[in-house]
């Protein structure tokens, strides 16, 4: 980080007279198959409770992030064909948002030394992990390239130029995924997914092997060709449509703090098309490389994830902690999801009568992420608010 120029490192004794200066400390949040993840605790010291609040908290709308996208994919008309999806990660995520000069002093940390090295301070000059208006801060600046990628999508023009700008993540972006990464297998690539795919228009079809055309077809519903195949997969059951299907196919960025998940229709083209714009919006909010940087200085994009193949189409993937099928219309959770609320749910025994009330908290809190899966269960959450209503030295 020190390399990347989001923080620098000092000996104490520089610093230790400086006006204003907090010395907060710092701690790991685990992470699944990465290392910890660093954060200040920026409420030690009253710096959180001291901050002016003047960022825009508004901004953060990822609440409701999956549900926006579970109803975009439940009313996607099948006469455009299936709907795919495709997962774009920031790296660097806060720090990717600079602070001024003269406040890092206020977000310094204590810094571990090792045995007979002076005392250390880290100073971010990034906005930290941690800190109560970096999240605001952030969001706003993601929620406005998903609003500039949306516009863009609406605009006939920004869509042409889409179709003929070629974009420098456009290879690396479409990489398949590794089968041995995850044990939920995730087809991503046309050819895995033709046989389970169009089951309206089964008269057109396209040949994925031709080189890319240099103009795109039209987006009008009776010219967009299909992926599938001219026959209906065996074994795949048929679900009634929405009430009101969309009259046009679905193309769309939503976020959820810096992940952006894109959903969208037709053939290869198109769907490279509606990727090379969230590319073009996120190089006007988050400045690319350049000859300047140092060569530790990273994409915007998180190339390890594309290489990963998390951005690469999909008519399966998991989105948001969850195993999304649009083809199947299903949702479910993924393996190390279900294994950890199994882990959860067996840590409480049938005759125990009291419970720890931070981990009654991490419960329902769990119960409550997954209950999207299971409609009409939210009412069901009073009886277990209710213990909260008893506490005695901390245990219900």
């Amino acid at each position: 980080m020190v390399d990347k120029q989001q923080w620098i490192v000092l000996p104490a004794k520089m610093i230790k007279d400086m006006f204003g200066l907090r010395l907060s400390p710092l701690g790991l949040v685990p992470q699944r198959g990465r290392r910890d993840r660093m954060i200040s605790d920026y409420s030690y010291y009253d710096v959180n409770q001291e901050t002016l609040n003047i960022a825009p908290n508004e901004a953060m709308q990822f609440g409701r992030t999956l549900w926006r996208l579970l109803f975009q994919i439940h009313h996607a008309n099948d006469h455009f064909g299936p709907v795919y999806m495709s997962k774009i990660d920031l790296s660097d995520g806060f720090y990717r948002l600079w602070l001024r000069p003269e406040d890092t002093h206020r977000l310094a940390v204590l810094f571990p030394s090792r045995p007979d090295e002076p005392k250390l301070v880290g100073i971010p000059l990034a906005n930290p992990m941690g800190h109560v208006s970096s999240p605001p801060n952030f969001s706003a600046c993601t929620e406005t390239v998903a609003d500039l990628a949306n516009a863009a999508l609406a605009d006939p023009i920004a869509r042409e130029e889409a179709r003929s700008t070629p974009h420098r993540l456009d290879v690396v972006s479409e990489s398949l995924p590794d089968p041995t990464d995850d044990p939920t297998p995730i087809p991503s690539s046309t050819s895995e997914v033709s046989s389970a795919v169009d089951k309206t228009n089964k008269n057109v079809t396209i040949d994925t092997a031709k080189a890319e055309p240099t103009s795109e077809p039209s987006d009008h519903p009776s010219q967009i060709p299909s992926d599938g195949p001219s026959s209906e997969p065996s074994g795949q059951p048929s679900f009634p449509p929405a009430a009101k299907q969309f009259r046009r196919p679905v193309a769309a960025w939503d976020i959820y703090v810096d992940d952006y998940c894109g959903i969208t229709q037709g053939n290869r083209w198109q769907r490279r098309m509606v990727k090379r714009i969230l590319f073009q919006a996120l190089d006007k909010i988050f400045r690319p490389l350049d000859d300047d940087d140092t060569p530790f200085r990273q994409e915007p994009v998180s190339i390890k994830k594309c290489k990963k193949g998390d951005a690469t189409w999909a008519t399966t993937k998991i989105i948001l902690g969850w195993f999304l099928d649009t083809i199947a219309k299903t949702i479910s959770l993924p393996d190390h999801r279900a294994k950890r609320l199994h882990e959860i749910l067996d840590s409480i025994s049938p005759e125990q009568r009291w419970i720890a009330t931070k981990s009654w908290h991490k419960i329902i809190g769990e119960l409550r992420s997954m209950s999207i899966a299971l409609p009409g269960c939210t009412g069901l959450f009073s009886i277990l608010q209710e213990a909260f209503r008893h506490e005695e030295k901390n245990r219900h």
